[in-house]
């Protein structure tokens, strides 16, 4: 019977820390009536250049309304996110999917990729594991191996 209970509270522990959707934004904006919500940012990344700079790939999931989105913070200059800028997620299962950037056109350093989830981006990331991903902006394009790669898998559910 002890074993049964530890085995229950670890359970929970484990269950609370994973499934945490840590808002930043939750809010209803007073203009729009849209609601808006933003889950903090995470590294889940990191790019090194010659062994001297250090670079932190950050992710995030949002929702207004019933709008899904995706974003991506790159501190270092590859240029600016356009109509033309995408980013391709692969996935452990071998899936990879082109994610279009949405918005005005932003330039310079720690420019924010934003992309729109649909049906079958949100039923990848909510199955399965993401091991690269590749930025592709109007200057350069990086691949970037992931480090942190169930952060989609146990943050996805929150915009539900």
């Amino acid at each position: 019977m002890k074993k049964i209970v530890v085995f229950s509270i670890l359970f929970a522990i484990v269950q609370l820390s994973f499934g945490q959707c840590n808002f930043v934004v939750n809010t209803t904006d007073d203009f729009t009536g849209d609601v808006i919500k933003s889950l903090e940012e995470e590294v889940i990344a990191r790019y090194t250049v010659r062994r001297i700079l250090r670079y932190d790939l950050k992710a995030g999931l949002s929702k207004i309304n019933e709008i899904k989105t995706i974003h991506f913070r790159f501190p270092g200059d590859l240029g600016c996110v356009s109509d033309r800028a995408f980013v391709m997620l692969k996935f452990e299962n071998g899936d990879v999917i082109k994610v279009n950037y949405i918005g005005a056109v932003d330039c310079g350093e720690n420019v924010l990729f934003t992309g729109i989830i649909d049906d079958e981006l949100f039923d990848v990331l909510a199955n399965h594991k993401l091991s690269q991903i590749r930025l592709s902006y109007t200057k350069h394009t990086l691949d970037v191996d992931v480090s942190k790669n169930d952060f989609f898998l146990n943050k996805i559910h929150c915009l539900d």
